[in-house]
């Protein structure tokens, strides 16, 4: 029997190598052997961490405790715990959380303590994300003591919906939550859909994500039309969709760069999807198992009216139409999406996960992608595997990028120096109790505790890295935090 649980310090953070890992975690099994049923707890309080682990330890559940959430990430499918409890009142670590269960493949709660979160802000349409949130106070703690209790019977069901194998559209901006809006409509319909947008703006990805949706689809099909020589295209339609689209089930046919086909090409794609909804012999039943998703960098529209595409053939595409807008247009996703693109590919290549810094944020909000999502992906990709960010943009001069980030740097961090209205009014009703130098010190004290803060979490709470971010001395980072009383 394990009587009490693991610490952060007593579970080492597992290497790169997976057969590393696998050696590792057995020592820590042979010392702590670990019963059935096993909450992760994360916070960076360690009386948090106490009080939660006994809670724990009240409903007969094993707690393994972590301060650090990347170290977290890494023993997630070591340990294969049946419920995870997040600590936290940041809307950025919780996503980091569901995306590391997503990437392990692990359907298990989320449960969020906090007294300012609601599971009800962290939403995927399409995607039943597993999550809840308590505040530690009053009878929520008896709320939490029965999810723990019960979180045997919770993992299996989430297990049941298989949420970690659909795919995520990331983004929490307008018009990608619109995109999202869409997609459990589109997924349960037969229709064609055209997606534009610029070149690698995530285009297929939504493709595939609709595919994903669509529990039924038996078959994928790429086509890109760029590539292929006019026949080459025709018989490739004719011999894979017609034949395996139609005889298979459902299928769905995926044209990318459909506005790169010739006139002749169109007139053929054309007779086909004609054919498509033609019955089919023996049982009568109708063609609409096939469905064509189609992907163009420049407007169709705009190509008919210039007399370069077919008018029927775009009605006949365009039934379901979707924009992806550029990155540079929703700049307020790029946190997430670094976020979700080094959590994942972490998972795939076995690397210790690393949260990038607030001066690599910094750097991906001012460059401003001319390759999209996807040069942001290989950026993160190459962040993952070396293991650090000094390879981020390495290969780019950003001169002006890097004058820019003199002139703000927390530039989104969430750091406001200005006093809101209210508090104006305030400080003008006592303006004669209070001088000017008082007030001003007050929002000095406010703001250099904020940075303070926002730096700390950028480093993962490492005081030293902090000090060094900020450019102080570590012994003045040390009084500031216990002047400004920052837990």
């Amino acid at each position: 029997m394990w009587k009490t649980s693991c610490s952060a310090r007593q579970v080492p953070r597992l290497p790169n190598r997976p057969s590393e890992q696998d050696t590792v975690f057995s020592q820590v099994k042979r010392d702590y052997p670990i019963e059935p049923t096993v909450a992760l707890i994360y916070s960076i309080s360690v009386d948090r961490r106490n009080y939660l682990r006994s809670l724990t330890l009240e409903c007969g559940v094993n707690a393994v405790c972590f301060e650090n959430e990347a170290v977290c990430f890494d023993n997630f499918k070591p340990i294969q715990p049946k419920i995870v409890i997040a600590d936290t009142d940041s809307n950025a670590v919780v996503w980091r959380f569901l995306f590391a269960l997503h990437a392990a493949r692990i359907a298990v709660p989320l449960v969020i303590v906090s007294e300012r979160l609601q599971a009800g802000q962290f939403v995927i349409e399409g995607v039943p994300l597993p999550i809840q949130s308590v505040a530690m106070k009053g009878q929520q703690n008896g709320l939490l003591k029965k999810i723990v209790q019960s979180a045997d019977h919770m993992a299996g069901r989430r297990a049941d919906s298989n949420w970690t194998a659909l795919p995520f559209l990331v983004g929490q901006t307008d018009k990608i939550k619109q995109i999202q809006s869409l997609l459990p409509g589109i997924a349960k319909t037969r229709d064609s859909v055209l997606i534009t947008g610029e070149q690698g703006s995530g285009k297929e990805h939504l493709c595939r994500l609709i595919v994903g949706l669509s529990r039924k689809e038996k078959h994928f099909i790429k086509i890109d039309c760029a590539v292929l020589k006019p026949a080459m295209l025709i018989n490739s339609l004719r011999k894979e969709i017609l034949e395996r689209g139609r005889k298979a089930g459902r299928a769905t046919i995926f044209l990318d760069r459909i506005d790169t086909l010739s006139t002749e090409s169109q007139a053929e794609l054309l007779l086909i999807s004609d054919d498509i909804q033609k019955p089919r012999s023996g049982n009568g039943s109708g063609g609409g198992e096939v469905r064509f998703l189609s992907t163009s960098i420049r407007p169709i529209d705009t190509l008919v009216q210039q007399g370069c595409f077919r008018k029927d053939l775009y009605y006949r595409l365009n039934v379901i139409p979707v924009f992806m807008p550029a990155l540079r247009q929703r700049k307020a996703d790029i946190a997430m999406l670094m976020d979700y693109f080094i959590i994942r590919t972490c998972a795939k290549t076995g690397n210790c996960v690393t949260v990038p810094t607030e001066q690599a944020r910094q750097m991906c909000y001012m460059h401003h992608w001319p390759g999209n999502v996807k040069e942001l992906q290989d950026q993160m990709i190459r962040v993952a595997l070396e293991g650090n960010e000094a390879c981020l943009f390495a290969n780019t001069r950003l001169p002006q990028l890097k004058k820019e980030l003199r002139r703000y740097p927390f530039h989104g961090s969430g750091v406001e120096a200005l006093p809101k209205a209210s508090e104006i009014r305030h400080y003008l009703s006592v303006i004669q109790d209070m001088s000017l130098k008082d007030i001003c010190d007050e929002f000095v004290f406010r703001t250099e505790r904020r940075l303070m803060k926002k730096a700390l979490e950028s480093t993962n709470w490492n005081r030293k890295k902090a000090a060094q971010l900020l450019k102080i001395s570590y012994k003045s980072m040390l009084n500031k935090i216990k002047v400004y009383d920052i837990i």
